[in-house]
């Protein structure tokens, strides 16, 4: 998954969402629903905000962070899920 957010990501978007992964630092990742129920998007919240993970067109989802920070998740390439990475 590439940094940075969607057009559609906005604070406000973490609700409702789901955790997935937390590591021993404390930072929390998972998926959040898009306004209008356009998808998700993958998050990472690291104690002081919440960050989009961005996607690859579609939908995407953080499923595990180590200590080192790095993530492991998925993202679809188009919002009607075909194909995935």
């Amino acid at each position: 998954m590439r940094p940075g957010g969607g057009a559609n990501w906005r604070p406000e978007a973490v609700q409702p969402s789901s955790g997935y992964g937390l590591n021993s630092f404390g930072h929390v990742l998972g998926a959040a629903d898009l306004p209008g129920g356009t998808g998700h998007q993958a998050f990472l919240y690291d104690g002081s905000a919440v960050k989009p993970l961005g996607t690859l067109g579609g939908n995407s989802q953080a499923h595990a962070i180590n200590d080192s920070g790095q993530v492991v998740g998925f993202s679809t390439r188009t919002p009607g899920g075909v194909g995935s990475s």
